[in-house]
């Protein structure tokens, strides 16, 4: 057994002392120190609730705007399935329901997606990189440092 295994089997604050052959889900094993199991469950119900709210995962998108949109939606799609460890989501309505409380984000996706496909402009991968800022600024640079001026053109010729 491990040290806090001990530490709280001699405090006598472990509710199960075999607990690993009674698992029983959403229970705790141990009487926590300075509040009620059941403050402890609020707590904790309040912290997944406020962590995967339509609003917190919202602000979570929006603050990963700059990545692209594959990522983004990738990274909703796993905020809802980790949403769904301590709110389960087993039924079909239980997820139409997810979907409409996020359905701003998820409308918000379906808009930028829909403009990117439908944008003239087909840009790929390679034209990114070269177009970005930092590789124009290094093309100024390298024109600016390797190519000689009017000036000392002339110097030459003459």
């Amino acid at each position: 057994s491990t040290p806090l295994y001990k530490r709280l089997l001699k405090d006598g604050r472990l509710i199960r002392p075999k607990h690993w052959l009674k698992f029983e889900r959403y229970s705790m094993a141990h009487r926590p120190l300075k509040m009620t199991i059941d403050e402890t469950h609020q707590e904790l119900h309040h912290a997944w609730a406020a962590s995967y709210s339509p609003e917190r995962n919202a602000e979570v998108i929006q603050s990963m705007s700059h990545k692209a949109l594959g990522p983004r939606i990738f990274h909703f799609i796993t905020r809802l399935v980790f949403r769904a460890i301590y709110f389960p989501q087993t039924t079909r309505r239980a997820w139409m329901k997810v979907v409409w409380q996020n359905r701003r984000t998820i409308s918000g996706f379906v808009k930028e997606g829909l403009g990117m496909m439908l944008s003239p402009k087909k840009t790929t991968s390679r034209d990114r990189i070269e177009n970005s800022p930092g590789a124009v600024n290094a093309k100024k640079a390298d024109d600016h440092v390797n190519r000689p001026s009017i000036v000392s053109a002339r110097r030459i010729l003459d």
